[in-house]
């Protein structure tokens, strides 16, 4: 699997976030609900929705944090699920990856402005406000029109 960053300025961005990522969030969610379902153990739609809601309470409580930070507030974070039964390829993983990028891709969590890194730590996630647009930092600076 691929994946590609895009570099665009703060004015093109919530067009290239609402073009890219509502179709990304669409097939994530129901790839993970796929996988929910033939693992077997009662996880279902209701369990995601109740953990998506877990993670952004503790977001929302304790402000931007790194996944491990969130995995200690939000337990349903730390679920396996084993992916593929029965196939020679079964392997088991978290889901904490897939929750997390669900929500991005939603726009319901983001980095906080000025990206990974950007003072808070790498990896540190923010609960999105509703006025939430993406913000300029020093990544691929030089492939931007000025401002």
């Amino acid at each position: 699997m691929r994946n590609t960053l895009f570099v665009v300025s703060q004015e093109l961005a919530p067009y290239v976030d609402a073009s890219n990522a509502r179709a990304v969030a669409v097939k994530e969610r129901r790839t993970f609900l796929s996988h929910l379902a033939n693992d077997g153990n009662g996880l279902d739609e209701r369990w995601l929705a109740g953990t998506e809601r877990k993670t952004l309470a503790a977001l929302s409580a304790r402000g931007p944090a790194t996944g491990s930070k969130l995995f200690a507030a939000a337990a349903d974070l730390r679920t396996k699920i084993t992916v593929f039964p029965g196939k020679r390829y079964e392997g088991v993983q978290g889901v904490a990856s897939r929750v997390i990028r669900i929500l991005a891709a939603e726009g319901r969590i983001r980095c906080p402005a000025g990206g990974p890194g950007a003072g808070t730590g790498p990896g540190t996630l923010g609960r999105a406000a509703s006025n939430t647009r993406p913000q300029r930092n020093g990544l691929g600076r030089s492939q931007l029109p000025p401002p």
